[in-house]
């Protein structure tokens, strides 16, 4: 039976109480060890008590807000009230039809592991089939059993008549816990409460968080963070900065050794250092943002001030503390908030870990025991693991903790994702307010979190960073585009578009080989990049693999196939020979367009150690050589031209694209790469090219019409045909 727990506090909004009551005391004990004894069921969205007609002031005002939103000057309390009530709306719309569209039940299922031993480990259960969309290859499900969660993703589907069976893999961190439950059972199968796990913390949460934010509670005509929502919502707004008055810059030290920033790099700390209410750093995909970053950061904090750097992407965020790092400098004092889901990442840079100071705060401020006075001694070591999910709710004694931390530590620097930062600093969050706030990513930050992260810190000056060209807000819906256009589009783009913002841009890149960025610079970017690079940096591929110009570490192979899985053949192939001709798993990246052929590419290079991308989740890391399948379809999404920036942008050292040209060629943006590569004869179709090297790519590019073992891999005789 179910029984509703109002009374309760925790987040469960119900629990599930199962007993087998006719059974005799064995094998009772033994069912109730199965089960799950506390299932999370998410609560339903809320359900809107005041449904009315819409205003024709309001229509008209929206109207206005697309065009030119001149009220926000003439009746600016007016205004606020009105983006109160707009992106409370809209936000609120698009999580509704999110959870409209997604299965959000708890199903109680018995969990079976595919071999006790692997690791990570496999489960497979069986849901009946489900009403709503959500159990697809390459989506997250949580799976609660006893007081322990687990965190997975779904490997493979089957449906059966009125049933789904599922496969997933569990993440690494709660395989061996699994296991341990496992193990504990006689027959090693668990009823486990499995359901699909919430959207990650690139958009959606942000806009689930507004749909409680009210902007008049912090409204101020007069404060810096108005100006700043005028500039960004309006035309013919002046601000207004204050001259720097800083000594000829230092050089930088990073992971390559100290280097002195470039002219675009200085011009970007100079904007930042002049203090305007809000600034635009335009930085192109290579070009050293989070070197600037780190230096604003710096500077900012050697100043006396305290700093919010905040990302979209937990990953970001990271990159941002390990550059901090890297500088060596001796005042700057950093803190990294992260959650409890992250901190299980064992791969990730956790020197700044909020968590990770305060365990060590007794050791590394002893001297400073006049503050623990009349505090647990115990207390650090006892309560430091709830910091990892604390967030606005906390205990007077954990935020006593907090203070004394803050106090002794006197941290000067803040580094979170933009959701936690809205969390952080809510009514009864943990931390107040910033002086200087930097956003970076900004491409993917929507339009209302920054305006409402612009009143939540109303007197910090704003700096955003990022590549107009690269991925936009991710939002996952795009049927109802007027409530998206309303409110998420990225702040970035309605940054630049109303001209009153102070902006510079970042055009030398380092990343990729020269010719390589060529492709991007003419294609995405007006020819206006520079490489800041040396090409004899850049050889890896061109002197390891025969390509088909031998001076562009840049290749297109033809797959005329339709089949998915020849593709995922044509990717292994590739990577085979790459590791034969000296290069390590680490150095490879192969991205896909769509989940599907990501968990397919998975599959054929299982135990590699390749990473595998989304295009989505690709933005921010690189390597020496990036593989990009393509596909042998149409998919009208991927013709958006920011997305494919980013898929062509990850590279350092060569460039490899699979797919369909006949498919490729009738998109038009892919249209324009494919034009590219024939100018530079970079198509491994070139009957004559592929005569003159001896080399597996070549015949790759046959039209994949002949099957190798391994052994024929690394000949350099050429392959056999059949």
């Amino acid at each position: 039976m179910i029984l509703s727990s109002p009374q309760l506090e925790t987040a469960h909004s119900a629990i599930w109480f199962s007993a087998a009551c006719t059974l005799p005391p064995t094998p009772r004990k033994e069912l109730r060890a199965h089960m799950a004894e506390v299932i999370y069921i998410p609560p339903a969205p809320r359900v809107p008590f005041d449904i009315r007609k819409v205003p024709s002031e309001f229509s008209q005002m929206v109207q206005e807000k697309r065009r030119d939103f001149q009220t926000i000057k003439r009746e600016p309390r007016r205004a606020a009230k009105f983006l109160d009530d707009l992106y409370s709306t809209t936000c609120g719309a698009i999580m509704a039809l999110t959870a409209e569209q997604t299965d959000n039940a708890v199903y109680s299922v018995v969990w079976t592991p595919a071999d006790i031993n692997t690791y990570p480990a496999v489960v497979t259960f069986t849901i009946p089939l489900p009403h709503k969309s959500g159990w697809a290859v390459g989506n997250s499900i949580q799976g609660f059993f006893d007081v322990d969660e687990f965190s997975g993703t779904i490997h493979g589907v089957s449906q059966r008549e009125n049933c789904l069976d599922v496969t997933a893999v569990l993440q690494r961190w709660d395989s061996l816990r699994w296991r341990r439950h496992a193990l504990n059972s006689p027959n090693q199968r668990l009823a486990v409460g499995t359901c699909l796990a919430p959207e990650d913390d690139r958009a959606n949460p942000t806009l689930a968080l507004l749909e409680d934010q009210i902007i008049t509670i912090s409204w101020s005509a007069s404060s810096p963070g108005w100006t700043s929502t005028q500039a960004l919502l309006t035309t013919n707004v002046q601000l207004l900065g204050t001259p720097p008055t800083h000594p000829a810059r230092v050089p930088v030290r990073t992971d390559k050794g100290t280097i002195a920033l470039n002219q675009d790099q200085e011009n970007a700390i100079d904007l930042f250092n002049h203090r305007f209410p809000i600034a635009v750093v335009e930085s192109a995909y290579g070009a050293g943002k989070t070197l600037c970053a780190a230096v604003m950061a710096r500077e900012a904090s050697g100043e006396g001030r305290c700093v919010l750097i905040a990302s979209i992407q937990n990953s970001a965020v990271d990159v941002i503390a390990e550059k901090i790092a890297q500088t060596g400098s001796r005042h700057v004092r950093p803190v990294r908030y992260i959650s409890e889901r992250v901190v299980r990442d064992t791969s990730r840079f956790a020197r700044f870990d909020l968590a990770n100071l305060m365990e060590k705060l007794h050791e590394t401020h002893g001297d400073q025991e006049f503050a623990f006075s009349g505090t647990d001694n115990n207390l650090i070591r006892e309560e430091h693991k709830e910091l990892l999910y604390v967030e606005r709710t906390v205990s007077k004694r954990l935020k006593k903790l907090v203070e004394i931390f803050f106090r002794v530590y006197a941290p000067n620097i803040i580094l979170c994702t933009v959701a936690s930062a809205l969390n952080l600093t809510s009514e009864l969050g943990l931390f107040k307010s910033w002086d200087t706030v930097i956003l970076d990513e900004a491409s993917m930050l929507p339009e209302a979190v920054l305006v409402t992260l612009l009143q939540r810190f109303d007197k910090a000056c704003f700096t955003l960073i990022g590549d107009s060209k690269q991925l936009p807000p991710y939002i996952g819906i795009q049927s109802i585009p007027t409530a998206v256009g309303l409110c998420s589009q990225s702040a970035l783009d309605v940054a630049n578009r109303r001209k009153n913002i102070p902006t510079c841009a970042i055009q030398i890149v380092y990343r990729p080989h020269a010719l390589m960025m060529s492709l991007n610079s003419e294609i995405f970017y007006d020819n206006a990049l520079t490489c800041g690079t040396p090409i004899a940096d850049r050889l890896a591929v061109l002197e390891r693999i025969g390509m088909p110009n031998e001076t562009i570490p840049v290749a297109f192979i033809d797959v005329p196939s339709n089949s998915s899985t020849s593709e995922a053949e044509v990717v292994r192939i590739l990577v085979s020979h790459l590791l034969r001709n000296g290069f390590e798993s680490k150095d490879i990246s192969v991205i896909c367009l769509y989940k599907d052929q990501k968990f397919l590419c998975e599959s054929v290079l299982s135990g590699s150690g390749i990473t595998v991308d989304t295009v989505d989740s690709a933005q921010g890391p690189e390597r020496t050589v990036v593989i990009l399948s393509g596909t042998p379809s149409k998919m009208s999404f991927f013709t958006d031209p920011r997305r494919l920036n980013v898929a062509l942008s990850r590279a350092r050292d060569g460039l490899f694209i699979t797919g369909s040209a006949r498919c490729l060629r009738s998109m038009t943006t892919l249209e324009k790469v494919m034009s590219w590569y024939t100018t530079h004869e970079s198509d491994f179709g070139k009957k004559g090219r592929c005569e003159k090297k001896h080399r597996i790519l070549s015949s790759v590019a046959l039209g994949f019409c002949f099957q190798m073992d391994d052994d024929t891999m690394g000949d350099e005789r050429g392959p056999r045909s059949i």
